[in-house]
């Protein structure tokens, strides 16, 4: 049993995340993938689109995925959620023999020495890294070598570049713009029926 886990804002979850998602648990050979949208992320702007819109797009994506399983436990937490938290519950919920592999970007591996315990997370999962050649490769070498420094693996996988962003989707949506091909067509009726994004 090999368990990946994904978590994310997904303000909104678009196409590449699905296929990102997908091409991990294919090239791991990932028993079950747990798509866990954050509830409070810590290193989020309060501007974040409230958990029960995010987590209700995510579930709407990833329904014909049967490998994908959303996993609520953030959406639900009152306080910030960590990452360690839920990885803690992740181990002791799969069993001391089951390998986690936690999924993350460039940008996400940029920022993770600053992540709240970030020495713990080392020890409970292997990070796994959807490089972006040409990323800031500069900085993403140095991140890699706090992880390595602290005892962590980060294991790269070479992927199809997506140049799609949630940001860009919610900022096109605001003003008009074309956006349905970078959604799910659920995704995309959802927020035109709940009026995100300023969504007309």
């Amino acid at each position: 049993m090999k368990l990946g886990i994904v978590g994310g804002t997904f303000d909104p979850i678009h196409v590449a995340h699905a296929y990102l998602m997908e091409e991990c648990q294919q090239l791991l050979g990932l028993d079950q993938v747990l798509v866990i949208p954050n509830g409070d992320p810590p290193h989020k702007d309060e501007g974040v689109t409230c958990a029960a819109h995010r987590l209700a797009m995510v579930e709407l994506a990833l329904k014909d995925y049967p490998l994908l399983t959303v996993d609520s436990r953030e959406t639900l937490r009152e306080k910030p959620s960590y990452t360690v938290e839920t990885l803690r519950e992740l181990k002791v919920e799969a069993g001391k023999g089951v390998p986690l592999y936690f999924i993350v970007g460039a940008d996400s591996l940029l920022t993770f020495p600053t992540w709240y315990q970030p020495e713990a997370i080392l020890q409970l999962a292997t990070l796994v890294l959807f490089d972006r050649p040409g990323y800031r490769q500069r900085e993403v070498e140095k991140a890699r070598r706090f992880v390595e420094a602290k005892g962590g693996t980060v294991l790269t996988l070479d992927s199809l570049s997506l140049e799609i962003s949630s940001t860009e989707i919610r900022r096109r949506i605001a003003a008009g713009e074309s956006h349905r091909s970078f959604l799910h067509p659920r995704v995309y009726d959802y927020i035109h029926d709940q009026g995100l994004y300023g969504a007309r």
